[in-house]
C-alpha cells in the first residue's frame, strides 16, 4: 500500500515567524502541553484534540465486539490527559511510546463501557459547530452498537 504525503515549505523568515506566532509549529503534536484552563472546559479541549490527533475504533473479531480511543500526542500533555480521564471515570488508560521523528506517545482506552463513557462525556456539550461531524457521527454509531448490541448481551 501506498501512503499518500504532502509537505508544505515556507522559505519567507516573516510569514514563517508569523506562522510560529501563531502557533503553527515544526512537529506540534510532539510538543504540546496541556492548558491552564478550567476543569469544566476539559471535555471541549481534549475533544478538540481528540479531532486532530485521535482516533475512534470500533472491532469485530469472531464473536468479540471491541471499541478503543486512542490519542496522539506530547508525553506531557497525554499524561495530564490521563490523569484527568483516569479520575474522571476510575479507571486506567495507558500510554505507548511511538518514536517518530521526536518523541509521540499514544494514550488508549480499550475497554467498551469506559470508551463509550468517555465518549459520552466528550460529546456531551458538543455543539455541532465545534466538532468534526465525520467522528461525531463514527460515536453514534459505536454508541448504538453499544446500546443495541452490547448492553442486550448477557455475560
Amino acid at each position: 500500500m501506498t501512503k499518500i504525503s504532502h509537505c508544505f515549505r515556507v522559505y519567507s523568515v516573516p510569514i514563517a515567524q508569523s506562522l510560529f506566532r501563531h502557533g503553527c509549529i515544526d512537529r506540534k503534536t510532539g510538543k504540546l502541553v496541556m492548558p491552564n484552563i478550567n476543569s469544566k472546559f476539559y471535555p471541549n479541549f481534549i475533544l478538540g484534540y481528540i479531532d486532530g490527533n485521535g482516533t475512534l475504533g470500533l472491532y469485530y473479531y469472531r464473536q468479540n465486539t471491541s471499541f478503543s480511543l486512542s490519542i496522539s500526542g506530547s508525553p506531557k500533555l497525554l499524561s495530564d490527559m490521563k490523569i484527568i480521564i483516569d479520575n474522571k471515570f476510575k479507571t486506567l488508560g495507558y500510554l505507548n511510546k511511538i518514536t517518530h521523528h521526536g518523541t509521540v506517545q499514544t494514550l488508549k482506552y480499550q475497554n467498551k463501557h469506559i470508551t463509550i463513557q468517555i465518549l459520552d462525556w466528550l460529546y456531551g456539550d458538543s455543539q455541532e459547530s465545534a466538532r468534526m461531524n465525520r467522528k461525531y457521527n463514527y460515536y453514534l454509531y459505536m454508541k448504538y452498537v453499544y446500546e443495541n448490541y452490547i448492553l442486550k448481551v448477557p455475560f
